[in-house]
C-alpha cells in the first residue's frame, strides 16, 4: 500500500509573513519542503491575499501572483462545503463560532487530509478533525 502524501496548507497569515521576505520566513519554507511532500494553500487564502492587493492598490501584486502560481491552490469543492457545514454547525451549537473564511479553509484541509500551518491557533483549535501545525513544531 502506498504511503499517504504529507501536505501542509499555508494559511493567509503565513503567506503574508512570507511576502515580507525575512530570513525567518525563507528558512520556514525550506524546513517545510524538507518535512512535507506538498506545500499548498486554498482558494479562500488566494481570495484573501488578492483582496489585500486590491485594497493596497496593487502593492505586492507580482509577489502574490508568483506565490499563487508556484504552489497548488485547492478549490472549495462540494466535499469541502460539506465538511465546512459540519464544522460550522458544531461550533455554532457549542457557542464557539469562528469567521466564515476560517471555516471554509478548515473544510478544505479536512477533506484533503492536509495539515494547516497557521498562527491563528485560537480559532482553528476549536475544530475537531483538523490537523494543525504550529510554527514551534517545525
Amino acid at each position: 500500500m502506498a504511503e499517504k502524501t504529507r501536505k501542509v496548507c499555508l494559511d493567509t497569515d503565513i503567506i503574508i509573513d512570507y511576502l515580507k521576505d525575512t530570513a525567518e520566513t525563507n528558512d520556514l519554507i525550506e524546513r517545510l519542503y524538507l518535512k512535507f511532500d506538498e506545500i499548498i494553500t486554498t482558494a479562500i487564502t488566494s481570495y484573501e491575499l488578492l483582496v489585500g492587493v486590491e485594497y493596497m492598490q496593487g502593492k505586492d501584486r507580482a509577489k502574490v501572483e508568483n506565490i499563487l502560481r508556484d504552489i497548488d491552490v485547492l478549490p472549495f469543492s462540494k466535499e469541502a462545503s460539506r465538511e465546512s457545514a459540519k464544522v460550522s454547525a458544531e461550533l455554532k451549537k457549542s457557542g464557539k463560532q469562528i469567521g466564515i473564511a476560517d471555516l471554509l479553509i478548515a473544510g478544505i484541509c479536512i477533506c484533503t487530509e492536509s495539515c494547516l500551518l497557521t498562527k491563528n491557533i485560537e480559532h482553528f483549535i476549536r475544530i475537531t478533525g483538523l490537523q494543525i501545525l504550529e510554527l514551534n513544531q517545525l
